[in-house]
Formats: C-alpha cells, sequence, structure tokens
C-alpha cells in the first residue's frame, strides 16, 4: 500500500506546512502593508492641514490689502493677485471674502456669486471670531477663516479658505 508510506506522508505533511506557513507571510505582508497605507494617509492628511494653516495666516494680509485697495476700483488686478497667491498652495480649492455681516464679498468660485448672505451659522460664528477658527468636516479641516485686520485694527471681514485633500 502505497498511500501508507510514512516517506509520502512526511513530504504530504512537508507540503502543507510549508503552504499554511506562507499563506501565514502572505496574510501578515499584507496587514503590514494596510497599517502603513493608514499610518501614511493619516500622515499626509496631517501634512495638508498644517500646510494649509501656515498659508492661510501668510497669506491673509496681501489677500486682504489687495482686496481693500483694489477691488472696488477694478477687480482684476485683485483676482490677480489672488490667483496667484492661491498657485501657492495646491491644497487649498477656493477663497471666499465674507464680512462681518454674513455677506459675501468675492468668492473664487465662479458658480456663487457675490452679495450672497451666509446661511452657516458655524461659518458666520467663525467669520465674527477675532482668531483663526478651524471648521472640521468628518475629523479633518474642510475650512480655515482667518480673520483680516486694516492698518487701524478693524475687522471688517474674513477670509475663509477652504481645503481640498484630494
Amino acid at each position: 500500500m502505497k498511500f501508507l508510506d510514512p516517506s509520502i506522508i512526511r513530504k504530504s505533511l512537508q507540503i502543507k506546512f510549508l503552504t499554511l506557513l506562507l499563506a501565514l507571510l502572505f496574510l501578515l505582508a499584507f496587514l503590514i502593508s494596510v497599517v502603513f497605507s493608514v499610518y501614511q494617509n493619516n500622515i499626509q492628511r496631517k501634512l495638508i492641514s498644517n500646510q494649509a494653516k501656515a498659508f492661510a495666516s501668510l497669506s491673509v494680509g496681501p489677500i486682504g490689502n489687495a482686496y481693500t485697495t483694489y477691488f472696488d476700483s477694478g477687480s482684476s488686478k485683485f483676482k490677480e493677485i489672488v490667483a496667484n497667491n492661491l498657485v501657492l498652495d495646491s491644497n487649498i480649492a477656493g477663497i471666499e471674502i465674507i464680512d462681518v455681516n454674513g455677506s459675501l464679498l468675492y468668492t473664487s468660485n465662479p458658480k456663487l456669486g457675490a452679495g450672497k448672505k451666509i446661511s452657516s451659522g458655524t461659518l458666520l460664528e467663525a467669520v465674527n471670531s477675532d482668531t483663526t477658527t478651524l471648521i472640521k468636516s468628518s475629523q479633518q479641516i474642510a475650512v480655515i477663516v482667518e480673520p483680516y485686520y486694516d492698518d487701524f485694527g478693524a475687522h471688517s471681514f474674513s477670509i475663509a479658505y477652504f481645503i481640498s485633500y484630494n
């Protein structure tokens, strides 16, 4: 009886053991890659958030000054300055300039029109705040609202920066 031969049984057990060991190694490698991917994804989101916060705090002055200087006399120069600033951070999807009464003064989104009232209570509260406000959506920053102060310290509007994680 050939199938009861101990050498065949031993080889069969070795093949089964090696197959099980290889399957466990592949499973371990897969789990490590999943954990590493999730970790890297979280790191990238934090980097995008930090970069967007830094960009918002540094660009609020130039954009606010350009708005007060150029927007009423000719918005083409202002739009050029905004476009040049937005090119510097690809994670900023757009900006909105909102006065403290909730009126939309300017938007980089051509689908929205200026002059509309802001209906979001969270955004309106952030616009009226004297400090930088981070509005989160599903555990990540979606909007950064930076107050703009003119040369005399008046806070007449804020700039909202919309973040894209794509």
